[in-house]
């Protein structure tokens, strides 16, 4: 039996069930055939055979037929169930706890207050291998704690440090940041000092500005007494008349 692949039955017929050949050229193709007991010319569909040629030498004939009593599965498959619902998706990841501040520094850091890190030269008998060294990044960069960099001026590094391998300048970033203002806390212990000098600087700009205006106080009272004096005093005093200063100042009465 064949035509499973189509919902049929179909079954090829014996010699003695075969038309004539006039009536087998009206055949109908077995895909087009709709009645039980019908006959069809096979051609490859459904499952038919194209070489049977089980009437008149060259023609496939089937017959359709009760498919019940003949075809033990379906012809064709049962319609599937509801597609199952996609897995749920994975909890959202939660938030990271956000980074605690790190502390400030107790001491003062060799560089890095610009940049708001701590940066501090490592030893040389601690330096890394100069291969690593070439690798190290800028200390501008974003530093880890404990990370190493290499230091060209920037964040107020030195560029003449030179403490691994003869010309490098290598720094660590400090687990702590600057003080405010890039003073650390060991700095009160020198502000006397410093209030000390900038009093000191402040009185010398005093004197200076007072001995100033004295001068020019001087210098003024001498132009205005010279100016007030007769003539003739002036010269005497100033060595161009003849006589003696006594005798010039003794002038005769109008009486």
């Amino acid at each position: 039996m064949t035509g499973v692949s189509c919902g049929i039955c179909l079954r090829l017929v014996t010699g003695s069930e075969c038309p004539s050949p006039a009536a087998m050229a009206l055949l109908p193709k077995c895909d087009q055939m709709h009645g039980l007991g019908e006959l069809c010319e096979g051609d490859g569909e459904c499952d038919t055979s194209r070489t049977a040629n089980n009437c008149n030498g060259n023609g496939d004939v089937y017959e359709r037929c009760d498919a019940a009593s003949t075809m033990s599965q379906p012809p064709w498959s049962p319609p599937t169930g509801p597609a199952s619902p996609p897995p749920p998706l994975p909890p959202p990841t939660p938030p990271q706890p956000p980074l605690e501040p790190l502390p400030e520094c107790e001491t003062e850091c060799d560089a890095g207050a610009s940049c708001g890190v701590c940066l501090n030269m490592i030893p040389t008998a601690e330096c890394p291998a100069d291969a690593i060294v070439k690798q190290l990044p800028k200390c501008s960069a974003g530093l880890r704690p404990f990370e190493l960099c290499e230091g060209d001026g920037e964040c107020s590094t030195d560029r003449t440090a030179n403490d691994c391998h003869g010309w490098r300048d290598v720094y660590v970033r400090d687990a702590c940041t600057p003080a405010q203002g890039g003073i650390s806390s060991a700095a009160p212990a020198r502000l006397p000092e410093v209030i000390a000098l900038g009093v000191c600087g402040a009185l010398l700009i005093v004197v200076a500005a007072v001995m100033l205006i004295q001068r020019r106080s001087s210098a003024g009272r001498r132009s205005i007494t010279t100016a007030t004096r007769p003539k003739g005093v002036v010269e005497l005093e100033q060595g161009g008349g003849q006589g003696s200063k006594a005798e010039a100042l003794v002038v005769p009465s109008p009486l």
